[in-house]
């Protein structure tokens, strides 16, 4: 937030950096064995995120084409639906951290459905992958 009380969005280093510490620490926080499962370049990580969250709200890709993107690359992972549910309640709470007072009940009630289902796909579709990947192997 600027001296103007007006809250910045933008995704510049700066910020992406910032936001993906405090999202890292939160999902951490909630998932603490996924830490080692993570790569050390953690911003990478924190491209992807943004990337495939802008993709989505701009209607650049379908729900399904990421999902089934994430399942291919992470099928290899022993990933729980708890390690799904972490996930969408730090991006939650991180998303509501940095809204402040900007971030109403109602808002942060969009985004909580938003990332519930974003998540629920995500499970279903690696659950659906590692399924094919331990009968195949």
């Amino acid at each position: 937030m600027d001296d103007n009380g007006v809250v910045s969005l933008k995704a510049g280093p700066l910020n992406l950096e910032s936001f993906h510490s405090e999202f890292m620490n939160a999902y951490f926080k909630f998932c603490p064995d996924i830490q080692k499962k993570f790569p050390q370049e953690h911003i990478l990580v924190a491209r992807m995120i943004q990337s495939a969250i802008t993709r989505l709200v701009k209607g650049k890709d379908d729900l399904k084409k990421l999902t089934s993107s994430f399942a291919n690359s992470h099928r290899h992972y022993k990933l729980t639906k708890e390690h799904f549910d972490g996930f969408g309640m730090a991006l939650v709470q991180t998303i509501q951290k940095r809204l402040g007072k900007l971030g109403t009940i109602q808002l942060i009630q969009i985004w909580k459905k938003v990332t519930s289902r974003l998540t629920d796909e995500l499970h279903a579709a690696y659950s659906k992958a590692h399924g094919r990947l331990a009968i195949a192997g």
